[in-house]
């Protein structure tokens, strides 16, 4: 089985390539950087990615060193594995002591790095235990925890909203401020908070908050509700909705086998 590693030092509009036959040894860094690397300067494309691919031999695997640089190398890493592309992360520092501990040079540029992540990759396939690899999560895992806090934002966001709410109700209709704002059973906002914001509610809904409105003290019964009110049901009727999303999403995740006991 043939194995081509290779060295990909990314940037923001252009990235620099260079691959190799993982079974032939790079003794001399300096040698094979000066008469034997063949580079390629890559612009962040589908063309780029293809050639990439193209590297790949149809008997084994092909693997690519990175360096991570946020957004820049995401993309890379994403599109590349999506090709069913073996890509590692090294740490920065590690290609920092690199470049003089195995290259015996301080030359710093988008050729030097290529060829530096080259022959970190050719020393971790001889000895995966030698070079330390950045361990990334998994993406459904990323997406679970990242959606987890969103939910956990918007119930910050609600309470708060729903605590200067009540506080305005009272003010404004006192006998209307101890109705539940739970969403209803089929997920939908606060069929009250609804109500509050003049949005379509069922009619027994709206038939219990006018009677309690009715027999209220303050000046709801009698100039409505006002504007800031309205605007704060409005808002909390948004952001559990919005909630409602994020959970909805969440629980389409969670049968994934990755969770199976």
């Amino acid at each position: 089985m043939t194995t081509i590693i290779a060295g990909l030092d990314q940037g923001k509009h252009s990235s620099m390539f260079v691959a190799w036959n993982g079974s032939v040894p790079i003794s001399k860094p300096k040698d094979f950087f000066d008469y034997e690397a063949e580079f390629l300067c890559l612009p962040p494309d589908v063309e780029s990615i293809q050639k990439i691919a193209d590297c790949q031999p149809s008997d084994g695997r092909l693997i690519v060193f990175m360096e991570p640089t946020g957004s820049y190398s995401s993309v890379w890493v994403t599109s590349l594995r999506e090709l069913g592309i073996e890509v590692h992360l090294v740490p920065h520092n590690l290609v920092n002591s690199s470049r003089l501990a195995l290259c015996n040079w301080n030359d710093k540029d988008d050729f030097h790095d290529a060829v530096v992540l080259l022959i970190l990759a050719q020393k971790w396939l001889q000895d995966p235990e030698s070079v330390q690899l950045i361990r990334t999560k998994d993406p459904v895992i990323v997406e679970l925890s990242n959606l987890y806090l969103e939910s956990e934002s918007c119930t910050e966001v609600l309470n708060q909203l729903i605590n200067r709410s009540r506080q305005k109700l009272h003010e404004e209709a006192s006998a209307l401020d101890d109705i539940k704002s739970d969403v209803n059973k089929n997920g939908d906002a606060s069929p009250f908070w609804s109500w509050v914001s003049g949005g379509v509610v069922s009619v027994n809904t709206a038939s219990r908050a006018a009677k309690k409105l009715a027999n209220s003290i303050g000046t709801a019964k009698k100039y409505g509700f006002s504007r800031q009110l309205i605007a704060y049901a409005k808002s909390i009727v948004d952001w559990q909705t919005r909630r409602y999303q994020i959970d909805c999403k969440m629980r389409a995740i969670l049968p994934n086998t990755k969770f199976a006991r």
